[in-house]
């Protein structure tokens, strides 16, 4: 009795492009994963900063990927504006941290006028109905004096 070969489709064989998810969307998944991941299990400020900035990346290119090049830039302007955020001395580390990757630190850096910042900062909170870190916002008088005395304006 002879068997006869079957041969399987290929999306059998990779199930995550049967429903449209190709092998390089799927490893900047598990990127994006580990580095998250990584970045909570880090005691150490610096480096738990610079694995963030890897899973900042990570994201920054699949949100490229799926042709949302807002969202990413919301993300890396963050990175620049978590500077007034910091608590007592905690801004001058990640200044120096993100410094240390290139990354923008200051609103010229990242190609936007002060005030464009300014307003970004105290109206951030609007954007999108739901709890946000800024609580119910910054006062324009509280972002200028952070953002001026961290040197981001």
């Amino acid at each position: 009795m002879s068997v006869a070969a079957t041969s399987l489709p290929v999306t059998a064989l990779l199930p995550l492009q049967s429903v449209g998810i190709t092998p390089l969307e799927a490893s900047l998944f598990v990127f994006v994963l580990i580095t998250a991941v990584l970045t909570a299990l880090f005691r150490d400020v610096l480096a738990s900063i610079v694995v963030f900035a890897a899973y900042s990346l990570g994201l920054a290119v699949l949100y490229t990927f799926y042709r949302a090049p807002d969202v990413w830039l919301t993300a890396a302007a963050l990175g620049a504006g978590a500077l007034p955020a910091g608590e007592g001395g905690e801004w001058a580390a990640i200044r120096e941290a993100l410094e240390a990757l290139d990354a923008p630190t200051t609103a010229d850096e990242l190609g936007i006028d002060d005030d464009t910042f300014l307003e970004a900062v105290t109206t951030a909170h609007t954007i999108r109905d739901r709890y946000t870190i800024l609580g119910d916002g910054v006062s324009e008088d509280a972002a200028i004096e952070a953002a001026t005395f961290t040197g981001v304006v």
